[in-house]
């Protein structure tokens, strides 16, 4: 049984730079989107946008692609995204429906109504 906020982790590869203490956060959707998927859809990739994105970027990743990944993200109707940029301790926050918001050196970032609850200690990223 689920309980209300409960989110559902979605595994996907993650490449070497972004390490086991990021892996976990890769993308999220609400347990009762998620329990709306039949079984069949379950089975591979599923029909489904995640609730929340987090990109943590390699030194050999491209800004100008990672955000072109984030706005294919947004017009998936993601609710929330993050792209951190180690190099620049830039944070590009995304949210539906809404320009960009930039930040410089945060101390943390937070799930804000999509993620109640969460926060990320930047201390481990930068």
């Amino acid at each position: 049984m689920s309980q209300a906020g409960e989110t559902k982790r979605q595994n996907f590869n993650v490449s070497p730079a972004q390490e086991a203490l990021i892996e976990w956060l890769r993308q999220w959707i609400q347990i009762d989107r998620w329990n709306a998927l039949t079984p069949r859809e379950r089975e591979k990739f599923p029909p489904i946008a995640p609730d929340f994105v987090l990109e943590l970027m390699s030194p050999s990743d491209s800004l100008s692609e990672t955000q072109a990944k984030m706005r294919e993200y947004m017009s998936a109707k993601v609710r929330l995204g993050c792209l951190i940029d180690r190099k620049n301790h830039r944070v590009e926050i995304y949210r539906l429906g809404q320009e960009v918001e930039i930040l410089d050196s945060p101390a943390t970032l937070s799930g804000e109504d999509v993620l109640p609850g969460f926060a990320l200690d930047m201390r481990f990223v930068w």
